[in-house]
């Protein structure tokens, strides 16, 4: 009841209850079209061509977008998996305030920590 009904002694009236949703709870990680995790490559046929992208584990806005990645070798996976982690930085190390100023997202301390918790995602 706000301060006006009460000086005007309008009575507060009860809300109909709502119904709860039916459709269940959209997943975290994008949905339809969102890949899979990868841990490695092995059992791979190369050159492998895919899409690929870097997601942060605790901040669901922070993820690339995807970027065909074509990996000659097994042995180049390593290189390429730096490559995409290269562009993630470029693109969320920093960030513009409301007033308009460029602030540094992380230190190099917290960047090396962030490129461990990094998910590599892949759709085929």
């Amino acid at each position: 009841m706000g301060l006006l009904d009460w000086l005007l002694g309008r009575k507060k009236t009860a809300e109909p209850a709502r119904k709860p949703s039916r459709r269940p709870p959209a997943p975290r990680d994008g949905g339809e079209g969102s890949g899979f995790v990868v841990d490695s490559l092995e059992g791979e046929s190369f050159p492998l061509t895919a899409e690929f992208r870097l997601r942060s584990k605790d901040y669901d806005r922070l993820k690339q977008k995807w970027q065909r990645v074509t990996v000659p070798s097994l042995k180049d996976w390593e290189a390429k998996k730096s490559e995409l982690e290269q562009d993630f930085f470029r693109r969320f190390a920093f960030y513009k305030t409301m007033k308009g100023q460029v602030v540094s997202r992380w230190n190099r301390e917290v960047w090396e920590f962030m490129r461990t918790t990094l998910i590599v995602e892949r759709r085929r």
